[in-house]
C-alpha cells in the first residue's frame, strides 16, 4: 500500500529545499472553492527555516496509515517554504465539528513536538 506513496516521495526534492506540495483527497481540490472545503478550516504548525521536513512527512503518513481519529474529515495537507518561515497545514471539511477540529489541532501541535 506504501509503495507508490514512498517511492514518489523519495523521489522529489525535499520541502525545505524550497517547494510547496500538497496532497489532498482523491477528488478533493487544494482550494478553499472547492466544496468538500468551503465549510472547512484549518490548523497550521509553523517551523523555523529547514525544520517541516519531517513534519510534513509525518502528516502525509498519519493521512495514508489512517491516523486520525476523525480522519473522514480531513480533506488533505499543505505545505508552504517562505522565506524564514515554513508552515504545515491540515484542511478540514467542517470547521464546525468541534471534535474533527480538535484532532486536526492535536495532530498539528504534535507535529511541532516531534521535530
Amino acid at each position: 500500500m506504501l509503495n507508490g506513496p514512498c517511492s514518489l516521495y523519495n523521489n522529489i526534492n525535499i520541502p525545505s529545499k524550497g517547494s510547496d506540495f500538497y496532497c489532498f483527497k482523491e477528488k478533493i481540490e487544494p482550494k478553499w472553492e472547492d466544496p468538500l472545503c468551503a465549510n472547512g478550516g484549518k490548523w497550521t504548525a509553523t517551523f523555523p527555516k529547514g525544520r517541516s521536513d519531517a513534519a510534513w512527512l509525518y502528516t502525509l503518513l498519519a493521512m495514508i496509515g489512517g491516523h486520525f481519529d476523525y480522519g473522514e474529515e480531513i480533506c488533505g495537507a499543505v505545505i508552504n517554504v517562505r522565506g524564514r518561515q515554513e508552515k504545515v497545514s491540515l484542511w478540514t471539511k467542517n470547521a464546525s465539528n468541534e471534535m474533527a477540529q480538535e484532532d486536526a489541532k492535536r495532530e498539528s501541535h504534535s507535529l511541532r513536538l516531534a521535530i
